[in-house]
């Protein structure tokens, strides 16, 4: 194992939350994953997806839909598959419990399965 030089072990990495100081980067992930929970999640939070986000994304559903020539029977399933999210996310809700894009990705992903088998 190599020897670390005087300098890299002076170094510190400092908390932007509490001005403390960690050796590692690790250290002071770790420390800001635990010690300060609540504020990391608010950032690391993802974009909520709503009815706006959605509606604005429309017309790129529309010329896929196009572009496919997709049986209409399809092309209602994927529309609906798009307004069943409101309902989907007012559950989740209705249980306390936080959707973000990537549940909105997994919810297409596994949709858009059961359509096309």
């Amino acid at each position: 194992m190599p020897k670390l030089s005087e300098k890299t072990l002076e170094k510190r990495f400092q908390c932007h939350y509490c001005e403390e100081t960690f050796r590692t980067r690790q250290g002071l992930s770790g420390h800001i994953q635990f010690k300060h929970q609540a504020v990391y999640k608010k950032e690391v939070k993802a974009q909520e997806i709503d009815m706006k986000f959605i509606s604005s994304k429309s017309k790129y559903v529309l010329t896929w839909q196009a572009t496919n020539q997709l049986p209409q029977q399809t092309n209602k399933a994927v529309s609906s598959l798009l307004v069943n999210w409101h309902q989907v996310r007012g559950f989740f809700e209705a249980l306390d419990l936080e959707l973000n894009e990537q549940d909105f990705k997994t919810y297409l992903l596994v949709g858009l399965g059961n359509i096309f088998s």
